[in-house]
Formats: C-alpha cells, sequence, structure tokens
C-alpha cells in the first residue's frame, strides 16, 4: 500500500472528506489530493500536520511507504 493509499483510507475511516483533512490539518486540499493520487511526496513537515490530523503515527504511515519500494 502507498502512502497515498493510506492516507486516503485513514482519511476514509474518519468520515473526513478532503477539505475537512485540510482544515483540520492546515496543508491544502490539491495538495492532499497530490498525495493521494500519488503525484507527489510530502516533507516531514507535511506528513506530521497529516500524521496528527488522521490520529495516526507518523512512523506507521512511512513504514508503509517502506513496504511498497
Amino acid at each position: 500500500m502507498t502512502l497515498g493509499q493510506k492516507i486516503r483510507n485513514r482519511r476514509g475511516e474518519l468520515g473526513l472528506t478532503q477539505n475537512e483533512l485540510s482544515e483540520k490539518s492546515g496543508v491544502s486540499q490539491p495538495y492532499i489530493s497530490l498525495l493521494e493520487k500519488g503525484n507527489f511526496n510530502p516533507s516531514a513537515v507535511y506528513l506530521l500536520k497529516l500524521s496528527k490530523a488522521l490520529s495516526v503515527d507518523i512512523e506507521e504511515l512511512l513504514e508503509t511507504e517502506r513496504r511498497a519500494i
């Protein structure tokens, strides 16, 4: 599972739209869309913001990405 898929799945589990996640995390909705599509690799700052908003450890998001490589 890619990082983008992990973010999308967790967002879905929480019942959040991309716009709601954007408001909660401070990350723009277009940026979230790019991440979920796998078109962009986020910086550590954005990963931290998203992990907090999604209530998931940043390590879990990164671990998922490492397995996909």
